[in-house]
């Protein structure tokens, strides 16, 4: 237990210094730098140069030119590895310069660069929320979380946020019917589910606030990341090198949306439902405990015999799965709630009465009769579903037959390969034309990074429910929860979450410049 205290408190001590420095984070110039991103293409590395200023600082982004197609993290990833090293050569002697004027080593601008620059060469971690919804931290930690409303599924302190929609299927089981994700400075929503899915069978898809009706090219938001869109599936890369791939599902005659999302695994600035990136999954369901000044972690039971076999009927296995599957829904998940003020969706959806929001009762495979098991099982099998994934595929296809998908694949390095290739061949015909500084000084700079020093570390609040099978302290089930997401999100829907307070209340700063634009409409 000291050594979970001591992880957590490291974890949020590490994400409030983080934010502070940032906050004062100024650009320290290098002309040789940037001579040296130059003299690889001369667009394309002030570009660069530029680029990496303001995705660092914060500062306003510059114009993004008409042949850059890629994101900053990306040309950095497409450079020769011996230009690299010189640049990265050119960044230590900065750094030197950048110290010896009395910059702090945690405010200053080539620190910080480096550390960007050197992601570029990490593996990339995988978070996963996928099916009824199944969620697999950065870490590899695995859980259930069967809750309704607008929670926060992963973020960190430099322009990468996503929150996520999850609407009720039944009284029993949600399902991801949208997802809204800031992107440095710029705003993106896709829906499935709900008024704003104008698509019967794919995904809607909204930039900054505006209705994409052609989803079958490569779009270039203003603050540097990029949108690859088709009907079942959008992929957005960030600046910083962050990527998600959401795709379309569909089952029983509903639709909903299963998400991956891509880290450096050499980051661990993150926090939300997919954990902190920091290499230990066994710190991902961690909450502080006020009550004995300790911390609680809780763990699901993956064992086979437990899951699959015999194990799954013993009445004591069962109440232990249950009474974990409450405290994930209610104790850990109700610190990601995410609150009206700082909704990335157009119209939030926070006014959630508890029968609604969290399921009358927490479903295991104990539930699941051994033929349903079987099949589900072979299903799987025959799908290429891992070993460790067994569990949330056997359960989607046991309870709202929804057949196995399997995670979807890193698409950065096959988009770096793309641009050499074309690259290689354009230089063949036209040699690069010599070309003056890029930047747009009157272009709206994104809002202010959040200072996360502010935010409180997430509190255990003690599960109020009541056994599963009984009712749940007023939560009696109604026929109204047996619709999809569309009918059950409703805006002026009466009581209270109960557990509203530990609701996250600052994602971005107040002054939204940029995300201000994608509200479309009233509350």
């Amino acid at each position: 237990m000291k050594n979970l205290l001591f992880i957590a408190v490291f974890c949020w001590t590490f994400l409030g210094t983080q934010a502070i420095a940032q906050n004062s984070i100024n650009h320290f110039p290098s002309s040789h730098v940037r001579e040296i991103m130059t003299a690889w293409d001369q667009q394309l590395g002030y570009y660069l140069y530029d680029a990496s200023v303001a995705v660092i600082t914060g500062e306003s982004y510059p114009t993004v030119p008409e042949n850059a197609r890629l994101t900053p993290f990306e040309y950095i990833k497409s450079m020769p590895e011996e230009r690299l090293e010189r640049i990265q050569r050119a960044a230590e002697v900065a750094l030197e310069e950048e110290l010896q004027s009395g910059v702090s080593r945690e405010n200053a601008y080539w620190e910080h660069w480096i550390n960007w620059s050197n992601s570029a060469n990490c593996s990339m971690n995988r978070g996963r929320s996928n099916g009824d919804p199944h969620m697999t931290t950065y870490d590899g930690k695995r859980y259930d979380f069967q809750t309704a409303g607008d929670y926060l599924l992963s973020a960190n302190d430099s322009g990468f946020e996503i929150h996520t929609r999850q609407v009720r299927h039944n009284d029993k089981i949600s399902v991801n019917g949208g997802m809204s994700l800031y992107v440095n400075g710029d705003v993106i929503e896709v829906y499935v589910q709900g008024p704003e899915a104008a698509l019967e069978n794919g995904i809607t898809l909204y930039i900054n606030g505006e209705i994409v009706s052609n989803k079958k090219d490569k779009f270039k938001l203003a603050n540097g990341g990029t949108v690859h869109a088709s009907e079942k599936a959008i992929e957005i890369n960030w600046p910083q090198g962050e990527q998600a791939i959401i795709r379309h599902g569909s089952f029983q005659k509903s639709q909903l949306m299963n998400a991956d999302i891509f880290v450096p695994s050499c980051r661990q600035n993150y926090f939300g439902l997919l954990g902190d990136n920091d290499g230990n999954k066994d710190n991902d369901l961690i909450i502080r405990n006020p009550a004995n000044e300790g911390w609680t972690n809780i763990s699901p039971d993956r064992s086979r015999n437990n899951i699959f076999g015999a194990g799954r009927n013993n009445p004591v296995v069962q109440n232990a799965e249950r009474e974990k599957l409450r405290f994930i829904s209610t104790s850990f998940g109700d610190q990601y709630i995410v609150s009206d003020e700082a909704n990335l969706f157009a119209n939030p959806w926070t006014d959630i009465p508890e029968f609604v929001r969290y399921p009358v009762m927490n479903l295991t495979l104990a539930d699941l009769t051994d033929e349903q098991i079987e099949e589900g099982l072979q299903l799987a099998r025959e799908k290429g579903v891992e070993e460790e994934d067994l569990f949330a595929a056997v359960f989607d296809y046991g309870f709202v037959g929804l057949e196995p998908e399997l995670p979807a694949t890193y698409t950065g390095d096959e988009n770096v390969s793309t641009f050499l290739k074309e690259r290689e061949e354009s230089n063949t015909q036209e040699p690069n034309q010599a070309v003056t500084p890029n930047r747009n000084d009157n272009f709206m700079p994104p809002p202010p990074r959040r200072n996360r020093g502010t935010m409180p570390p997430p509190i255990y609040r003690a599960p109020t429910t009541a056994p599963s099978g009984v009712n749940q302290g007023g939560r009696t089930p109604s026929n109204s929860q047996e619709t999809s997401g569309r009918g059950g999100r409703n805006s002026n829907a009466t009581g209270n979450t109960g557990r509203g307070s530990g609701a996250i209340s600052s994602p971005r700063g107040s002054n939204n410049n940029s995300g201000s634009s994608g509200r479309r409409g009233g509350r």
